[in-house]
């Protein structure tokens, strides 16, 4: 069965950027001191402790490049746990010269459980640049279903968009600001078309 993605945009002049994600993951959005977040969360692991997730996150940065970005994020993982890292790797977002780096780790899972267990967490992550501001697009799950979701993080990369202005003031609220514009997973192109009644843009792949 073909996968069916959103297409997110932002109301908040703060996150000029619109991507895809999976329709029935739960997105959420936070804009606070100068910094911007877009969670979007996906299943559970089969043992219900570790949700699968996309983060979105955008920051005022005048100076540090998606290279040092990529080698900062490492240093940290690895003062803080022992890791396996890979990277960093060059690559391109949107038509831009971005980092990629990724980490394994292993924590105790449930989080405050008497009888944890220790499971490996992959987590990729890419920097890229537009103007003063710095992106980062994460991807974090438990290592035995990394591939399972890795070709929807594939998805959301391949449709990242930076938009000059953001969408007009939608009429819910700023924590869910997308719009409900179906795609399927038939890439490469998408046409959009009108649906009856709000004005909206339901997006389908041709």
């Amino acid at each position: 069965m073909d996968k069916e993605y959103l297409r997110y945009r932002s109301s908040q002049p703060k996150i000029p950027c619109t991507f895809l994600y999976p329709a029935d993951w739960k997105l959420r959005e936070t804009v606070e001191n100068g910094y911007a977040d877009i969670f979007v969360a996906g299943p559970r692991d089969a043992t219900g402790s570790y949700s699968i997730s996309f983060t979105i996150g955008v920051t005022h940065q005048a100076d540090q490049t998606p290279t040092e970005a990529a080698m900062s994020r490492l240093a940290k993982f690895r003062s803080a746990f022992s890791v396996e890292g890979v990277g960093p790797d060059s690559t391109t977002v949107a038509g831009r010269p971005a980092t990629a780096v990724e980490v394994v780790y292993s924590m105790p899972l449930p989080v405050n459980s008497v009888d944890p267990k220790w499971t490996n967490i992959r987590d990729r992550t890419i920097f890229v640049r537009q103007g003063d501001r710095l992106y980062e697009l994460h991807y974090s799950a438990p290592e035995e279903d990394y591939e399972t979701w890795l070709e929807a993080f594939q998805t959301l990369i391949g449709s990242f968009a930076f938009s000059a202005e953001p969408a007009e003031a939608a009429p819910y609220p700023s924590v869910e600001t997308t719009a409900p514009q179906h795609v399927r997973e038939e890439p490469p192109e998408y046409e959009a078309k009108e649906s009856e009644g709000d004005g909206k843009s339901e997006q389908r792949q041709s």
